[in-house]
């Protein structure tokens, strides 16, 4: 397997069991005069037999035939190489190599105790390895080597290291092979005089797997959103910084079902599995109820132990240890680890209690990674007034005590606790006689020689100072002193003042593109605006009223230099912050402490250079945000907060080690360069990589009939179009992923994408790589028979739905991924990357209905509505807006619903103070309203509004109530069978129409002219109600008066008082219309008028 490689490491601890390399060398001819083979491993070339590169050969003894297979050609030179432990060399020799046939050679190397923690786990091969020109190195080749089977990584720590404690011993170990079940085993065996029971009891350190980062199960790379069903790495995975101490504690559980046996005699542990394998890997064990020897121990150097001290651990594993006839061989190579000091119990060890101005005097400073002063206390249970004494002070792992921690180390009882801080009276002065002759540090552990002196029952107390402080919290945060073969119990430490945990998470990790490049790629240039979220929780309350009424809190954030804080645009040259909101989320009760918003009354926020050098000058960088505490509302103390910046990208590619964010905190605005005064909570954060960014990335929501953007909530876009011109070709195997903001989705389950169609109207597109989505996310493979090249841009449209809100601005943005299958592991790396900022979308009330209440229902008349709908966002204020039909005036209307007040009527529109929760039923009710004009369907524009920003809305809502025409009668008469023929009744028709008895009932005829505002059509009903008049279908007619004809009508139909049928033509809005109805004059003396109305059959 070619690859391009440097020179490569001079590590020598790389196992290589032997050495059989071949290869077909690339081409046919003379090489370069410098022909050197480097190799990592150690060889161990002694004479002529050891170097073997012939198929059928003798070497040294001629009696003894070598023959090495799989190559066609003898190596071209007899002469040995020169053997420089790891590097095997020609020197200057001139060799020839034909691209032909395949060569090799076999040489003997030496197999390290260790795997190797400084270098590859690799063979390097490379002709010109120690050239520096490009051209005279022209091939290389790396192949993978095994792995050493030692065990490695060995640690043992103990809750306790006083005599006859009952402790815990945590144990750390990197084992090579796998350790079978019922077979194999991994045995510890303890120093003398460890005791517990026959079954230990071993705890494992919690339930799920905490492989390392530092063995590379982690990738590092581009964050999460960007590829989120795979593992993300970068090209280059050589770089980034180490594990800290603090990470190497922590390694892998066992599998469930390990055995453990504990041996008095041996001293051993045995752990066998019985289920499951343990497979190679870092673990982290812990052993219950072990007893400490009783006696008191001192460990010391002795050069024929395994550990090189008097006193050792060692772990090693076997297989067969159970079940094999020929008895157990070694598995992985053992290892040692030193033991343990063991001593009296010491009494009252601790880091002592301070006041805030003893803190400040004594140079208290527990921010991370700071240098520290911390006052210890302790008492003895014996005098030590005879001679001089070691005492040792252990911190955490990650802790580092200066080397000269002689400088600081304080006993005097006017400055132990700071200058002009007087001893506390429990303590006891440290005695002239007992002084600290030295002090030595080494990483958590500071010895000092002190001088005779101090005695039994005391109380004393000494400061020590500290190099710096861990980074972050310490696993396993304890501290014990040792003076003179005595101890102390572990105790707590301090906890850092930080904001942990803490984390950054971008929107975008594109890079910006310079001006030149946008006009190269014929876009407009725009500098994107990246959102950036800082998680964290903090350590301390961060008040403005505190210590000094009104100081004026601080919270600073400071970018990497690369980075711009975007200021004020509607202020010129302005230096106040642009889009920082500050957010207290809710706890674990959200009833005692429910989530908060800082309004942007609540603090000031400012954006500068911290270098002064620049601050001043037009080369200015404003990567440091500044915010202070205007109001009461504090940051409270072990609360989690999200606080949102945005920033500009660098214009260039910067590697997520370039520079790390700094968050801190501040008692006093005018005191934030003085942490010794000010200073409160600090993190550093890892950034994020900076990729390069995609020529362009575009997604428009327009309605394809109206070429308007369609921003409804819930409302389809059909033909949502994502256009990618990319920066780098796409070769076979590279990845184009988009991911979608919050609450959108293209499809699911993996399946083809909703509506996706390629735009091909030029060609753009590729045929043969489908894509496929998930949710929000789209991928597409590509799988083309050529690249697609860089430069061109892919175009299609793709069918979602907009949600039912606009989603928070970190997570309203478009992503678009170009990836790659990395060559250096089976992750993928990152090309290029951008974002697009999505669309604000408008919420729509939900289950909305307007309804006519009132008892005049006819158009023009006042009557009553209803409005009941289901908002999705609170509000305080509603606006109703009647579009259809025209003539709608609220300008007399009054509130009939509890609760509610207009506070503007003008024609159409009417505004209402209103409460209005998210997700509940609201209902509103209006009275005297002036219906429209002409009846008709109903359209209404229904908006809520917070503080005057809308919330929600339901635009053109044509589900309500259809507004019934008016139907007016100007005149009707009742005409008797005399009033119809004067003619004939000259005398009778004189009079009116006479009521009907109930032996003789009166007929009569009712002639109503009548007209309407709304058209009836043709298939509608007429209907007419008398009310106590008998309605007689015989002799009913229309005429219509302007055309004098009459209408025809259909399905007739009389019953008792009431009359309809059926019109077969329209009768016309505005037309004058003659209704003629027989009917039987009521017995009650009582005249009301029929009422005449055009409805549907629906209605009817």
């Amino acid at each position: 397997r070619p690859c391009l490689i440097g020179r490569g490491g001079n590590s020598r601890c790389l196992k290589f069991t032997y050495g059989n390399c071949h290869g077909r060398l690339p081409v046919l001819g003379e090489l370069i005069p410098v022909v050197p083979i480097a190799l990592l491993p150690e060889w161990v070339i002694r004479s002529d037999e050891d170097f073997v590169a012939c198929r059928n050969c003798t070497r040294g003894d001629p009696s003894v035939y070598h023959q090495l297979s799989n190559i066609t050609a003898e190596w071209p030179t007899q002469t040995l190489p020169t053997n420089q432990s790891s590097v095997l060399s020609w020197g200057s020799q001139r060799l020839f190599f034909n691209s032909s046939h395949i060569y090799g050679f076999r040489a003997p190397v030496m197999v390290p105790s260790f795997p190797p923690s400084g270098s590859t786990r690799k063979l390097l091969i490379e002709f010109g390895f120690d050239e520096v020109e490009a051209a005279d190195r022209p091939y290389a080749a790396m192949l993978e080597l095994g792995t050493i089977t030692s065990l490695a990584a060995f640690t043992v720590s103990s809750s306790s290291i006083v005599v006859g404690k009952r402790v815990e011993v945590t144990f750390t170990a990197r084992t090579a092979s796998s350790i079978h079940p019922l077979s194999d085993a991994l045995v510890i065996t303890f120093p003398e005089g460890y005791e517990m029971p026959s079954s230990c009891v071993l705890e494992p350190t919690s339930s799920q797997s905490r492989r390392l980062v530092a063995e590379g199960t982690i990738p590092s790379g581009m964050n999460e959103w960007a590829l989120p069903h795979l593992s993300v790495v970068t090209d280059d995975d050589s770089g980034g910084a180490e594990p800290s101490i603090e990470a190497a504690e922590l390694g892998s559980e066992f599998p469930t079902g390990v055995e453990c046996l504990w041996n008095t005699t041996a001293r051993t542990v045995t752990l066998q599995p019985k289920v499951s394998a343990i497979k190679p890997g870092l673990y982290h064990l812990k052993l219950l109820r072990v007893t400490n020897p009783s006696e008191v121990r001192d460990v010391v150097p002795d050069a024929d132990s395994g550990c090189g001290m008097s006193s050792c651990f060692k772990v090693e594993s076997f297989r067969g240890l159970f079940n094999s006839s020929v008895g157990p061989r070694t598995l992985d190579l053992a290892t040692y680890y030193p033991g343990h000091t063991l001593s009296v119990k010491m009494d009252a060890a601790s880091l002592a209690s301070i006041t805030d101005g003893q803190r400040a005097a004594s140079g208290r400073n527990d921010r991370p990674g700071k240098e520290n002063n911390v006052i210890l206390q302790f008492r003895l249970p014996t005098d030590k007034t005879s001679a001089d004494s070691i005492l040792t002070v252990t911190g955490p792992l990650s802790l580092v005590f200066a080397e000269d921690c002689l400088v600081g180390l304080e006993t005097r009882p006017d400055k132990v606790f700071g200058d002009g801080q007087s001893l506390p009276r429990q303590y006891t002065e440290w005695p002239d006689s007992a002084e600290m002759l030295s002090c030595t540090g080494g990483q958590n552990v500071a010895r000092m020689i002190v001088g005779p002196g101090l005695e039994k029952e005391n109380l004393y107390v000494f400061r020590l100072r500290i190099h710096s402080n861990p980074l972050t919290n310490p696993v396993d945060n304890m501290w014990t002193i040792e003076l003179g073969g005595e101890s102390s119990e572990p105790f707590p430490g301090f906890e850092l003042w930080s904001f942990h945990p803490a984390e950054v998470l971008p929107v975008s990790v594109a890079k910006n593109r310079l001006k030149e490049q946008a006009t190269q790629l014929g876009i407009p240039f725009e500098l994107v605006r990246n959102p950036v979220t800082i998680s964290f929780t903090t350590h301390s309350r961060v008040d403005r009223d505190s210590p000094d009424l009104g100081g004026g809190a601080v919270l600073m954030l400071t970018a990497p230099s690369d980075f711009t804080f975007v200021t004020r645009t509607d202020i010129p040259r302005s230096a106040e912050c642009e889009g920082v909101e500050l957010e207290e989320l809710a706890g674990d009760d959200e009833e005692s402490q429910p989530a908060s918003v800082f309004r942007s009354a609540d603090f000031s926020c400012r954006i500068t250079d911290p270098n002064p050098d620049t601050a001043a000058t037009s080369f200015a960088k404003l990567h440091r945000m500044t915010m202070t505490l205007l109001n009461d509302k504090p940051l409270l103390a072990k609360r989690r907060y999200r606080l949102t910046v945005v920033v500009y990208n660098p214009d260039v590619v910067v590697d997520t080690s370039k520079g790390d964010w700094l968050l801190q905190s501040f008692r006093n605005a005018l005191d934030v360069e003085d942490p010794t005064i000010s200073a409160l909570d600090e993190t550093s954060m890892h950034g994020f990589t900076v990729t390069n960014v995609l020529s362009e990335f575009v997604v428009r929501n327009l309605d394809p009939t109206t070429e308007l953007p369609i921003v409804a909530g819930k409302t389809e876009i059909p033909g949502l179009y994502i256009g990618v011109k990319f920066s780098a070709r796409l070769d076979t195997g590279d990845i184009l992923l988009i991911e979608a903001p919050e609450g959108y989705s293209f499809g699911g389950n993996g399946e083809i994408c909703h509506g996706f169609t390629w735009i091909t109207n030029q060609g753009n597109y590729l045929p043969n790589s489908l894509p496929t989505c998930d949710g929000r996310v789209m991928h597409l493979i590509v799988d083309e028979p050529t690249a697609y090249p860089s430069g061109h841009t892919i175009e299609y449209t793709i069918t979602t739905i907009n949600p039912i809100e606009t989603p928070s601005l970190v997570r309203n943005y478009w992503k678009a991924g170009h990836f790659r299958p990395s060559s250096q592991n089976e992750g993928v790396s990152v090309v290029a990357t951008a974002v697009h900022a999505s669309w604000t979308v408008v919420p729509q009330l939900e289950d909305c209905s307007v309804e006519l209440t009132g008892e005049m229902l006819a158009a023009t008349r006042a009557s009553g509505i209803e409005i009941s709908f289901t908002a999705v966002s609170a509000a305080d204020k509603l606006v109703i807006t009647a579009r259809q039909p025209a003539g709608f005036d609220f300008s007399a209307a009054t509130v009939l619903s509890s609760g509610h007040e207009i506070l503007e009527a003008i024609g159409s529109t009417v505004s209402l103070r209103v409460v209005i929760r998210a997700g509940e039923r609201s209902t509103v009710r209006l009275g005297k309203v002036r219906l429209g004009q002409e009846g008709g369907q109903t359209e209404f524009d229904i908006t809520t509004y917070l503080v005057d920003e809308k919330r929600d809305q339901k635009s053109a809502y044509k589900d309500g109530f259809e507004l019934p025409g008016l139907l007016t009668v100007p005149t009707a008469t009742l005409l008797s069978s005399f009033n119809a023929d004067p003619l004939a009744y000259p005398v009778s028709s004189q009079f009116g129409v006479q009521l009907s008895t109930p032996d003789a009932p009166v007929e009569a005829t009712a002639v109503l002219r009548s007209t309407m505002t709304k058209t009836a059509h043709a298939g509608e009903v007429l209907y007419i109600n008398a009310k106590s008049y008998a309605v007689l279908s015989e002799g009913f007619a229309v005429l219509d008066e302007a055309n004098n004809r009459p209408i025809e009508v259909s399905n007739l139909t009389a019953s008792e008082d009431s009359l309809w049928c059926t019109l077969t033509e329209p009768l016309e809005a505005g037309h004058l219309y003659t209704i003629s109805v027989k009917v039987h004059t009521p017995v009650d003396p009582r005249r009301i008028h029929p009422e005449l109305f055009a409805l549907t059959a629906k209605q009817l």
